[in-house]
């Protein structure tokens, strides 16, 4: 393997395990919030589902669909800040 490949295979791996770092954060912060909230999230994040859909998924009003997500994304802002700061 040539000095460049070497090169551009690590930065690919690196990128492949800050992925998964990311990934494996991102669940442990879902697995924080509440069950309603944990599968809104994951649809919308997860599937990259619209709130519409969600919503006729789900069966709630896509304005609580959004009203869930936010204060979801909050939960997790907390808890991201505080293992942060840790």
């Amino acid at each position: 393997m040539t000095r460049g490949a070497t090169a551009s295979a690590s930065r690919a791996t690196n990128e492949e395990l800050d992925r998964i770092e990311c990934r494996d954060a991102i669940a442990r912060c879902l697995r924080g919030l509440p069950p309603t909230q944990r599968e809104i999230g994951f649809l919308r994040y997860g599937e990259d589902l619209t709130q519409s859909e969600i919503g006729t998924r789900c069966r709630p009003a896509q304005m609580q669909v959004s009203r869930v997500l936010r204060r979801a994304l909050q939960l997790v802002q907390m808890w991201a800040a505080c293992h942060r700061a840790s």
